[in-house]
């Protein structure tokens, strides 16, 4: 599916994934388990990004265009959706987020983080911080383990070089 051309490789990856998580096979397998857990699928393709969300992960996408206008996160974090026992792929409708963004030309850095982070009061500050390179993932994570965080955090931090231009306006 990758090696499709970008325009329809994302609408493959979606189709597939949805498959996947509709599939009888699966939802039985999600009825025997004991809890459940949240899903954030990411991947980049050329200039783009693409995300498919169930629950409480969060993608942030960092460029110094984007951060002119305080736009940092792609997704919202949702209580309430989740994979497992309780399914979102259960329900009449089921319930995520996804979504494509074109990356500014330039580098950009893509997170994807759960919510393990915003137990602290240092939560999304200190993302921000990351974000705008005020401080390093390791001094983040101390600052976490410091203030006694109750659940984990998981990050995947990558950058990516767009040599592409990126739209713009016409005026």
């Amino acid at each position: 599916m990758l090696s499709c051309p970008t325009s329809q490789a994302f609408q493959l990856i979606e189709r597939s994934i949805l498959d996947i998580f509709t599939s009888e096979p699966f939802l039985s397998e999600c009825r025997r388990l004991q809890g459940e857990a949240s899903c954030l699928i990411c991947l980049r393709k050329e200039n783009y990004v693409w995300w498919l969300s169930v629950g409480d992960c969060m993608l942030f996408l960092s460029h110094a265009e984007l951060a002119r206008w305080g736009q940092a996160m792609l997704n919202q974090r949702n209580f309430y959706e989740w994979i497992g026992r309780v399914n979102t792929f259960e329900l009449s409708v089921p319930c995520y987020s996804s979504g494509r963004r074109q990356l500014r030309s330039g580098t950009s850095e893509i997170i994807m983080i759960t919510d393990g982070f915003l137990d602290t009061g240092y939560g999304l500050n200190g993302i921000a911080d990351v974000l705008q390179g005020r401080i390093n993932m390791n001094k983040f994570f101390e600052m976490l383990h410091n203030e006694s965080t109750v659940d984990s955090t998981t990050m995947i931090y990558w950058s990516v070089v767009n040599p592409k231009s990126a739209a713009i306006p016409s005026n």
